[in-house]
């Protein structure tokens, strides 16, 4: 069956700043994603031992990491996914499990020769790429495949918010259903801002601490001499 082309929409050039590709011009989404994973082995071991009494992550045994990223086009008020990647980590290892990235096939816009590059595609074959619904279910099995026992639980994670957010609206623009793992990830960039607030707390405490027994002792000495 032939793949129909979207209609000749232009998505906006870098010089708009959209092309939301976080990565180098020598290095594809994938391969960031694949050197981010060592980040997001620690943010997850953070996001199981910050307590949650005072808002935080509540402690969880995730066994295993998606670490997950987005590539999009935009045009105006269109927004559209064209690759998602992701590194599924051992949290006990640390190791890298499995590196993917999938392209996804734009139904409206047209991506520029720099985006086509960064991606290492033609327009046409990008044109020929699985739909969004097709690239989630692909995600959805493996997520569930290393979930299947329910004894050791998989966890999505993502940098930021605003990615994730995005995802979604292209994800319910286009009509699919997301599964409930997609609402509830992980967002690292909270994590490790909560986590580093909390050293920086502890510090604070610990020097306040030692510059009061610093007073004390040398109120002591003079009150001695």
């Amino acid at each position: 069956m032939a793949t129909e082309e979207p209609h000749a929409v232009p998505a906006a050039g870098p010089q708009d700043g959209v092309p939301d590709l976080q990565s180098s011009d020598s290095a594809s989404t994938a391969e960031a994603v694949a050197a981010a994973a060592a980040a997001a082995a620690a943010a997850a071991h953070l996001a199981v031992a910050t307590n949650s009494s005072d808002g935080g992550y509540q402690a969880q045994p995730f066994t295993t990491l998606f670490f997950i990223d987005f590539s999009f086009l935009r045009a105006g008020n269109i927004t559209e996914v064209v690759e998602i990647a992701w590194v599924v980590f051992d949290v006990a290892t640390r190791q890298s499990l499995e590196e993917v990235s999938l392209l996804v096939r734009p139904e409206q816009l047209l991506a520029p020769a720099e985006v086509l590059t960064k991606l290492g595609v033609t327009q046409e074959q990008l044109f020929a790429a699985s739909t969004l619904s097709e690239v989630i279910q692909k995600l959805d099995t493996a997520i569930f495949q290393r979930s299947q026992d329910g004894v050791n639980p998989a966890v999505l994670c993502v940098y930021e918010p605003e990615k994730l957010k995005d995802f979604r609206t292209c994800a319910a623009a286009r009509q699919v259903t997301l599964y409930p793992h997609f609402a509830q990830a992980v967002v690292l960039k909270r994590v490790i801002q909560q986590f580093l607030n909390s050293k920086f707390s502890q510090r604070k405490g610990r020097l306040s601490t030692c510059k009061a027994n610093q007073l004390s002792g040398g109120l002591r000495l003079r009150s001695g001499g």
